[in-house]
């Protein structure tokens, strides 16, 4: 069963070294906690939510230790403005529902393929993709609800302004 949880870890990570050492993490659980399992005839599908679980926990530690930056605003990160509101858009992401904001992290700033997303929640495709536009669109609202954007030809942000004198999100 470890060759199958461990192609399943990895086709998940994409990285070998980092899978084996998810395993070692799965197993452990898996260890720990068989005690608990009243049905043996339940152990593959526990032992893929103990690997799905620990996956998770894998890219929620990725996602600690890199900050955020303009890759999710502006194509040119090295912009100030993509830079400025890479600070407010932080804040909004942190303020989002946590399906939505998994989303977020995961496929617009970790560069997971939708796919990819969808096989780590369970989701079908199109059901992880409806999650990340609405992720997108709850973003979007929240960006345009607190500062006046102007927008090329190309819809790239080349200024903006607040609207109100709190700036909730946005700090300087």
């Amino acid at each position: 069963m470890s060759g199958s949880l461990k192609a399943f870890i990895a086709y998940r990570i994409g990285n070998v070294e980092d899978a084996e050492d998810v395993l070692q993490e799965v197993l452990l659980r898996m260890y720990k906690g068989i005690a608990a399992l009243n049905n043996p005839h339940a152990l593959v599908p526990w032992a893929h939510q103990i690997a799905r679980n620990a996956i998770a926990d894998y890219y929620r530690h990725a996602r600690a230790t890199e900050p955020l930056d303009s890759e999710i605003i502006a194509p040119e990160p090295e912009s100030r403005i993509g830079t400025e509101l890479a600070g407010c858009l932080k804040a909004m992401v942190d303020e989002l529902p946590e399906p939505y904001r998994e989303a977020v992290l995961l496929v617009e700033h970790g560069g997971m393929s939708q796919r990819k997303y969808a096989n780590f929640c369970g989701l079908s495709v199109s059901g992880a993709k409806t999650r990340v536009q609405r992720a997108r669109r709850i973003l979007k609202d929240k960006l345009l609800g607190c500062c006046r954007v102007e927008l090329d030809r190309l819809g790239h942000i080349i200024d903006y302004q607040h609207l109100d004198d709190l700036e909730r999100y946005c700090r300087k």
